[in-house]
């Protein structure tokens, strides 16, 4: 599991993660990494932002998918709050683009925090700012798979599903709330512990 002293408690949600979103075109954007512990060198986090790279570009990508955040990734001693205070003021390098939107060089509603030398137990988070498409409620509800109010989410990933995470933000446009129910590495063992719950009271209605 990721080391208990670490501060992983998240802010209130900020507009200003999802601002850029109304005024640029992020299609081509990289995700941000932070770390927060010593342990992982820059040489290292370099090697997990390059993970999903070859099934990036297997999408026609030129971009890097994954970098590390300017101007620096380690957050060694601090919050996640503070990482977030520092994602939200990092300059998202919004660049004029022929006949449309600007182009985001940064993803700015989603990152990345390595909190965990042994990024397979637990080492991966994923930390995102939600907001709903404005309309009715009728509207919200109709197939509506995340919360209609803004918020923010986390959660553990595998290594191994980072691209299916990221191109589906990226080129999907999936749900963030639906890729947290898809892709948190502990939502097998919660689900066990409902279906040993749901055992355990059928077998007291038994006896």
């Amino acid at each position: 599991m990721a080391v208990p002293s670490l501060d992983l408690e998240l802010p209130p949600f900020r507009p200003e993660l999802t601002n850029v979103l109304g005024q640029a075109d992020c299609t081509g954007a990289s995700f941000a990494i932070y770390s927060m512990t010593n342990s992982v060198s820059e040489a290292r986090i370099n090697e997990i932002a390059a993970i999903p790279q070859g099934e990036w570009e297997e999408f026609d990508m030129n971009t890097k998918c994954i970098k590390p955040a300017v101007p620096t990734a380690n957050f060694a001693g601090k919050t996640l709050k503070d990482i977030v205070d520092a994602h939200i003021s990092m300059d998202k390098e919004l660049e004029p683009r022929e006949g449309g939107a600007l182009a985001a060089g940064w993803w700015p509603h989603v990152f990345i925090v390595v909190v965990n030398e042994n990024i397979e137990d637990h080492g991966l988070l994923l930390v995102y700012g939600f907001e709903p498409l404005s309309g009715s409620d009728d509207e919200q509800d109709e197939g509506a798979i995340g919360p209609r109010e803004p918020t923010m989410g986390k959660f553990f990933f595998k290594p191994e599903d980072m691209c299916n995470i990221l191109s589906g933000i990226a080129l999907s446009g999936d749900d963030l709330d639906y890729l947290h129910e898809t892709y948190d590495m502990d939502r097998e063992s919660a689900s066990e512990a409902e279906d040993d719950e749901v055992e355990e009271e059928e077998d007291d209605d038994v006896d």
